[in-house]
């Protein structure tokens, strides 16, 4: 944390930046991106923040694709794949809502 929220100060994402590269959206973060799943492997996250909610009234440039699966399909994903896979595609769509609700509630 580079600097504190001064306390009654609402903080919003501006922007996001995954190992030093701009990431599209500002309301999401894959899971798969933060967890690439080679064992030792680190990401960097910086979250830049701002206090104008104007300047940030959209999740980022990619539109539909920048938000959350749950609300840019309406809903959770059907998903027809092996149990174990369906798990980990829960566990990543869980991951996407919590984070949401972080940059974004």
């Amino acid at each position: 944390v580079a600097e504190t929220i001064p306390k009654g100060v609402k903080a919003y994402v501006e922007k996001i930046t995954l190992n030093g590269k701009p990431y599209s959206s500002r309301c999401r973060i894959s899971f798969d991106d933060l967890f690439p799943g080679a064992p030792g492997k680190t990401t960097e996250v910086v979250l830049t923040l701002t206090a104008d909610a104007d300047a940030v009234n959209n999740c980022g440039a990619g539109g539909a694709a920048d938000l959350p699966l749950s609300l840019s399909t309406g809903g959770w994903r059907q998903t027809e794949r092996l149990e174990v896979e369906t798990c980990y595609s829960g566990l990543r769509k869980f991951w996407d809502w919590i984070i949401y609700i972080i940059f974004i509630a």
